[in-house]
């Protein structure tokens, strides 16, 4: 088994992190996951708007049209070499001005790469076994010790989007159907998931609607609001509305 190295000292990067609190109070994003329903979307009329992708967005077509605000990942494997080689090419292809989030983990191997030393790289630390579906609880405060969700977008992006003050989130191609018979799990063309099929379609999915509702509860407590602007999947835990809806809003 490959060991990972953790830094020693996160303290520096904890203070980098807190320049992100509050940073977008009372604003609205869009969470964008890497689903089937974004084939054929247009997300031109994002362009401009606060964004996070996540995973593999960097192979959509509209990339350079986004801009994408934020980059997360949280599943080791993406910095792998026998999963993922090209992983270090495929991250130079967001734009310069996106602002990346990977796991602290993983720090040396993104600095020995030729990401090098990007300047936009933020590195949160997650703890695996803190799983939120069976704690009810979720730690949004990213300069401290994530949990896991069983997703990025519960693992890292709704924590960093409460943290950054965002009053209003939209989901966005989160369809929330592994292993559900409806065919391909990706807008691109998929590659093997790092799980089987059983597992997306029993557990995975009880995992993450229910982590899910935990993130609902806790963005309710707040006056905050969680919506589902995905065409379609199975994410029933928040209140849907459509993109077009959604960006005519105030």
């Amino acid at each position: 088994m490959q060991r990972i190295e953790i830094p020693v000292r996160h303290a520096l990067e904890r203070r980098r992190l807190e320049l992100f609190r509050d940073r977008h109070r009372g604003d609205r994003c869009f969470v964008i996951g890497n689903g089937p329903s974004l084939r054929g979307r247009d997300l031109g009329p994002l362009a401009g708007e606060a964004t996070f992708v996540t995973n593999h967005f960097y192979f959509h077509p509209q990339l350079r049209i986004l801009q994408p605000t934020y980059y997360c990942v949280s599943d080791l494997s993406f910095f792998g070499t026998r999963n993922h080689p090209d992983w270090p090419r495929n991250l130079a292809r967001l734009p310069a001005t996106t602002v990346l989030f990977f796991p602290v983990e993983l720090q040396r191997r993104v600095r020995a790469s030729a990401l090098g030393q990007h300047p936009h790289i933020h590195y949160l630390r997650c703890d695996r076994t803190r799983e939120i579906w069976r704690l009810g609880n979720m730690n949004v405060d990213v300069t401290g010790i994530l949990g896991t969700g069983d997703s990025v977008i519960l693992d890292v992006c709704l924590p960093l989007a409460h943290f950054m003050g965002f009053s209003e989130v939209y989901l966005l191609g989160c369809d929330t159907d592994y292993g559900s018979g409806s065919g391909t799990a990706h807008f691109y063309e998929a590659t093997t998931p790092r799980r089987s099929t059983e597992y997306h379609r029993d557990a995975w999915y009880d995992n993450v609607t229910r982590s899910y509702t935990v993130a609902k509860d806790l963005f309710d407590a707040g006056g905050r609001r969680i919506y589902n602007a995905t065409a379609g999947g199975r994410l029933e835990v928040f209140p849907r509305v459509s993109l077009e809806e959604a960006l005519r809003r105030v």
